[in-house]
């Protein structure tokens, strides 16, 4: 192996166009006499695979191995390999492997062993764990897949009781997914295609985001969360494919197109619609969009039910709703920060227009600074009191912002209903 070096560095000189070809005839001239697996799979990759314990990689001493560390905030740390000879041991078997990388997630792998069935295998096994856990979250992003920690952990903590909407539409949303998950052999049986479709659509902070992770933890399905379609050194369209093309090999699972009208354009949307209900079939697919500007969605998307058989529109919370997300929020607070009745009413009416997140915001900011004004030994003000201060200031914050749809008070709602 001592022209190795030279080799790839001839490689390398080549026409980007040229390189992969040239690659792989280089390495199968070179071990002619071995099985030799070949693979720009971007779920196929060893160093992850040896992080998690499944076998050892060494550099091969009879050249050098180059890398790098790179850090990319909504990704984490990247080993990327430029090229390198290692040798893997897996089980019982040692083989050979050769890497030439363009980026952290367009590597050209070239693993050579003793068999093929062999090597297949061992690149199942290398694969599989993408694919183990029902309840597993892969995010795709920049053109590849990357386990989020963060987001596995807020969708543990989105509890599907905790979810707050209007009458009658929480539950049939569960019923849906429900009957969806349970019913394939029914659905086979009258000959439905067994895939579903929802569009979740309204302003932002309202639900959509924790409906969709309550789902998530509710029933314990694989999800593929899509981030964007947009990567370095990949085609939207060919990353539209390969998501869907992932979803049917892990099949019953939840497609999620966070922000649907963001990741699409007039020049990919043809794709994203083949791939919804094209030719080939999304067996046990539940694809789930949302969107805070359906005004900005094609007909095509938007109307047509066989891409989304039901849209769910998650509005401000009226009186009732804002009354029962309060009373949950004050019930985590502690018993000196209690507020009396006619007061926390007097909180819900001034929170018209309101979304969930705001009210959100609207404790932690009023218990950060009654907290703040404690420890600082400021003359203390009741919790209330500050309360009824930080929805005053958030409301004439919301007044320099675009202009949202307000919900009409009712004077039939009762702030009872708890």
């Amino acid at each position: 192996m001592a022209d190795f070096t030279r080799e790839l560095v001839r490689i390398l000189e080549l026409p980007e166009a040229t390189r992969a070809y040239e690659f792989s005839r280089w390495a199968h001239a070179r071990f002619a006499e071995q099985a030799i697996l070949e693979t720009e799979d971007i779920d196929f990759n060893l160093f992850d695979f040896a992080k998690r314990g499944g076998c050892q990689i060494f550099p091969d001493a009879r050249a050098h191995a180059f890398g790098q560390l790179t850090y990319m905030a909504d990704v984490g740390v990247q080993y990327e390999v430029q090229s390198g000879l290692y040798e893997v041991l897996w089980q019982q078997y040692r083989f050979l492997m050769v890497v030439l990388s363009f980026g952290p997630f367009d590597t050209h792998w070239k693993v050579v062993g003793p068999s093929m069935p062999v090597l297949e295998r061992f690149f199942e096994a290398v694969c599989r764990p993408f694919v183990a856990a029902d309840s597993e979250i892969m995010v795709f992003r920049h053109g590849g897949w990357k386990a989020d920690a963060t987001l596995r952990e807020s969708i543990r903590r989105s509890q599907w009781n905790d979810l707050i909407l209007p009458s009658g539409v929480k539950a049939q949303l569960r019923a849906d997914v429900s009957r969806f998950l349970t019913m394939r052999d029914v659905y086979e049986r009258y000959r439905i295609p067994w895939k579903r479709g929802l569009l979740f659509v309204g302003p932002p902070g309202n639900g959509k985001s924790h409906a969709i992770k309550g789902l998530i933890n509710e029933f314990q399905i694989a999800c593929l969360y899509v981030r964007s379609f947009k990567s370095e050194r990949s085609t939207v369209a060919r990353n539209i494919e390969a998501v869907f093309s992932k979803a049917r090999t892990i099949a019953p699972c939840m497609v999620v197109l966070e922000d649907v009208d963001s990741l699409i354009d007039k020049d990919n949307l043809s794709m994203l619609l083949n791939e919804l209900d094209g030719f080939v079939g999304n067996t046990g697919l539940l694809t789930i969009a949302t969107t805070n500007h359906p005004d900005r969605l094609d007909p095509a998307l938007l109307e047509r039910p066989s891409r989304f058989d039901r849209k769910l529109h998650f509005q401000l919370p009226n009186y009732r709703e804002r009354w029962r997300y309060l009373t949950r929020l004050c019930e985590r607070l502690e018993p000196e920060m209690a507020v009396p009745r006619a007061d926390f009413r007097r909180v819900v009416l001034a929170t018209e227009g309101f979304s969930f997140a705001y009210l959100q915001e609207l404790l932690t900011a009023a218990a950060t600074d009654w907290v703040s004004a404690m420890s600082a030994g400021r003359p203390s003000e009741s919790f209330t009191t500050t309360l009824v201060r930080s929805t005053e200031l958030l409301r004439r914050q919301m007044t320099m912002l675009p202009t949202v749809d307000r919900p009409t008070f009712d004077s039939s709602d009762d702030e009872d209903d708890d």
